[in-house]
C-alpha cells in the first residue's frame, strides 16, 4: 500500500533539524533558489540526509514509500518546512527493509525548483546492531546509477518497452506491461511493477524479456528472477526506483534510481502539448506546446486514412511528419505547401476539406539519436461545413461532341471566383452514396473538397467565360460541375448533365 508521510503532527517529534547557526539572507542577489538532497545515514527505523539551499525563502519536503505524483507547488504546500538554509534532517518511525524516495523544494521571490529526488531504504532488524545507525554499504556492482533511457516503444496500449542505461555501462532491459484503462498507451501509471516470470496481470515487467547486460555491446544479458520497480512522477518527469534480482538463489541484486524523461513515452498531463486553436472550412490551427528548444515531430491527416492504415502514430510521424523546434503554432490550410521539407521539394500542398475528421499527431523528438523522446500525442479535427451561398452560375452547353463538350458560365453579381469540372455522373453518384466512406459528413462537402483539390483538375474563374473540355468518352454520361464562392466567403454547387453522342 501506498504510504505518503507528511509528518506534520504525530511524527513532528521524531524530526531532527540541525541548521547553521548563523543567519541566511534571504535571496540577496535576486535569482532563483538553488536544492540539493543529499543521502546520509539509515537505521532500521529512520532516515538521515541534508538538504544542502542557497537564496530560499521556503523549503519543504516529503518522505514517500512507494509511487506517487508530485510537483513543485505540491511539495512546498504539503510537504514538512524546514529552515530556509536547509540542513541535516532526520525521519524516524519507519518500516524496516523499505525502499523510501525523497522529494524537496524550494522557493522565493523569483520562482520555485525541485531537488533530484534521492532513494533510500531503511536496514533490517538484523542488520542495526543495537541503536547506533550505520550507513549500508551494499556491494559495488549492485547499485547503478542510470542517467537515460532509449528505444521506448508503445507495442500496444498495455505494453511498453524499454532500455535504461547506467553510468558506468549497464543496460536494464524493461519489458512492462501498464493497465490500459489508466494509461492508453501514452504514459506509464505511477505504481509499484513486480517482476513475474509469466504474464497473468497488469503493472508487471515480465522477465522473460527483461534483465541486464553489463555493456550496450553484449549480445546476451542475466534475466531478472524477481523484484520489482516504483515509478513515480516528480515535477513533470518520472522517477524510477528498483531492486531487482538477477539469480533464483538472489546472490546478485540490482538497485538503482533515475529522474528525467522517459524514452517513447510521456507523463499523465502532457496532452497539452498539443492545443487546437481554430476551425474553419479549408483549415484548422494548432498550438505545439513544448519546451524552448525542444524537438518535435508532427503530422495531421485524414483520419480516415489514417483509421484504414491501422492508427500507428509513430509509423506516421516517421513516414510523413515534418520536425520542429520549441513552442510553435501551426496552420494547416487547403492550398499551403507541406511543412515537410521533403515534401515541399517535390511541390506537394495541403488539402483540407469542408466537413470532414482530421487528425494530428506529435511527439517530441531527438534528432541525434532519431527517436522518439514521449509518447504520441493526438487530436481530432472536425472542419466546418462551408457556409451556402445563394449565388448562382447560368451555365449553358454551348456544344457537344463525342470527345468534348464547350459551355459558358455567368455568374451572378456577387459570385466573387468560380472553379468548374466535368465528372463522370457515375462518380458523382458513387459520392453521393457513399461520401461518408471518404470521412465527410454530407454529398456537398465532399464535392467542394473534390472540386478544390488536385483530382478533379477544376479551372478558376473569376468572370464570365467559355469553357472547353476534350477528352470525353463518346456515348457517355458527364456531369458539369461549379463550385461557387460569393463575396462573404460562402459556397454553393451547381450541377448541370449532358451525354456525349457516338462517333
Amino acid at each position: 500500500m501506498k504510504k505518503i508521510f507528511y509528518f506534520l503532527s504525530l511524527l513532528i517529534a521524531s524530526v531532527t533539524i540541525a541548521t547553521s547557526c548563523e543567519t541566511q539572507e534571504n535571496n540577496p542577489d535576486g535569482v532563483m533558489p538553488t536544492i540539493e538532497l543529499t543521502a546520509g545515514e539509515a537505521t532500521a527505523t529512520s532516515l538521515t540526509f541534508s538538504i544542502t539551499v542557497t537564496n530560499a525563502e521556503k523549503v519543504a519536503y516529503m518522505v514517500v514509500s512507494g509511487a506517487a505524483s508530485f510537483n513543485t507547488e505540491q511539495i512546498l504546500a504539503g510537504g514538512v518546512s524546514v529552515d530556509s538554509a536547509g540542513g541535516i534532517v532526520t525521519v524516524s518511525d519507519l518500516e524496516s527493509d523499505t525502499n523510501y524516495f525523497i522529494v524537496a523544494a524550494a522557493s522565493n521571490d523569483k520562482g520555485s525548483i525541485t531537488a533530484t529526488p534521492i532513494s533510500m531504504k531503511t536496514l533490517s532488524d538484523s542488520d542495526t546492531p543495537g541503536d547506533d545507525p550505520i550507513t549500508p554499504e551494499p556491494p559495488v556492482d549492485s547499485n547503478i546509477e542510470i542517467v537515460s533511457t532509449s528505444n521506448g516503444t508503445w507495442y500496444d496500449k498495455s505494453n511498453y518497452y524499454v532500455t535504461l542505461e547506467a553510468a558506468t555501462g549497464e543496460v536494464l532491459i524493461l519489458d512492462i506491461y501498464t493497465n490500459p484503462s489508466f494509461s492508453d498507451g501514452k504514459y506509464i501509471p505511477e505504481c509499484r511493477y513486480n517482476v513475474v516470470s509469466e504474464l497473468n496481470d497488469y503493472n508487471t515487467i515480465l522477465s522473460t524479456y527483461s534483465g541486464m547486460k553489463q555493456s550496450a555491446a553484449d549480445e546476451y544479458g542475466d534475466e531478472f528472477k524477481s523484484g520489482y520497480m516504483d515509478v513515480s512522477v516528480v515535477d513533470g518527469e518520472y522517477f524510477l526506483v528498483f531492486e531487482f534480482v538477477l539469480n533464483d538463489d538472489a546472490a546478485t541484486e540490482v538497485r538503482g534510481s533515475y529522474h528525467g524523461p522517459m524514452s517513447g513515452t510521456s507523463v499523465r498531463g502532457d496532452s497539452e502539448m498539443l492545443t487546437i486553436k481554430k476551425i474553419t472550412s479549408t483549415s484548422f490551427t494548432f498550438d505545439i506546446n513544448v519546451r524552448e528548444n525542444e524537438e518535435w515531430m508532427c503530422v495531421a491527416i485524414e483520419k480516415v486514412t489514417y483509421d484504414m492504415t491501422g492508427s500507428k502514430p509513430m509509423i506516421f510521424l516517421s513516414n510523413y511528419g515534418f520536425p520542429g523546434v520549441g513552442p510553435q503554432q501551426i496552420e494547416w490550410a487547403n492550398g499551403g505547401l507541406h511543412p515537410n521539407p521533403d515534401f515541399a521539394a517535390q511541390g506537394v500542398t495541403i488539402e483540407v476539406g469542408p466537413g470532414m475528421d482530421y487528425i494530428v499527431l506529435v511527439a517530441t523528438y531527438d534528432s541525434t539519436t532519431a527517436s522518439f523522446t514521449s509518447a504520441v500525442f493526438e487530436a481530432v479535427v472536425h472542419t466546418l461545413d462551408a457556409q451556402e451561398s445563394e449565388e448562382t452560375i447560368d451555365i449553358k452547353i454551348e456544344n457537344v461532341g463525342p470527345n468534348s463538350v464547350v459551355y459558358s458560365c455567368t455568374p451572378s453579381a456577387n459570385v466573387s471566383s468560380y472553379r468548374t469540372c466535368v465528372l463522370k455522373t457515375e462518380l458523382v453518384i458513387e459520392a453521393e452514396d457513399q461520401y461518408y466512406m471518404a470521412g465527410f459528413s454530407s454529398f456537398e462537402s465532399f464535392m467542394i473538397y473534390l472540386i478544390e483539390s488536385s483530382a478533379s483538375e477544376s479551372r478558376n474563374f473569376y468572370e464570365a467565360a467559355t469553357v472547353e473540355w476534350t477528352g470525353l468518352w463518346y456515348d457517355y454520361d458527364y456531369t458539369i460541375c461549379t463550385l461557387i464562392v460569393d463575396k462573404n466567403g460562402a459556397k454553393g454547387l451547381s450541377f448541370v448533365e449532358f451525354h456525349t453522342p457516338r462517333e
